[in-house]
């Protein structure tokens, strides 16, 4: 009497459907992640031009802050009052603090080399433009040593 050979044609089915939705499964995670990744960094880019909107809506409607930033276009100003110093110190930080996300959403990947690299001339023309600023955003980098080898700072250097 002859064994009739093991039917393994349905267990290999099986597995290999098995193995088939594990793969879509994993495509599909895939997917889902490179979404967000795309969204996240859709939202930083966003949220940074918003950064630097910030600063230009702030000098553009109050006429004291857009003095204190023609004045520090030609170097730092003497004349200014403390409540002066005050303003463009803040006006000075809210660039720096700006600079500094732009190199952390870099360092994390949330924005391209080109999009880097535009914020770096972003802060070559302030540096250069705004000399009246460059012993703030100094100072800044004095209080936070860690900061002082960031790329997005080289200008400062």
């Amino acid at each position: 009497m002859e064994r009739e050979a093991p039917r393994l044609g349905g267990r290999v089915l099986i597995e290999a459907l098995g193995a088939l939705s594990v793969v879509l499964s994993l495509a599909f995670v895939a997917l889902q992640i490179k979404q967000s990744t795309d969204q996240a960094r859709a939202e930083v880019a966003y949220d940074l031009q918003e950064s630097f909107n910030g600063f230009h809506d702030l000098v553009a409607g109050d006429a004291e802050l857009g003095s204190i930033v023609a004045r520090a276009r030609v170097g730092t100003d003497p004349a200014l009052t403390p409540a002066e110093h005050a303003r463009a110190f803040s006006l000075a930080f809210r660039l720096f603090n700006t600079w500094v996300a732009v190199q952390v959403a870099y360092d994390n990947d949330l924005i391209s080399d080109a999009a880097f690299e535009g914020y770096q001339a972003d802060v070559a023309s302030a540096v250069s433009g705004l000399p009246g600023f460059r012993g703030y955003w100094l100072s800044m980098i004095e209080a936070n040593p860690t900061l002082a080898g960031a790329a997005i700072l080289a200008p400062l250097a």
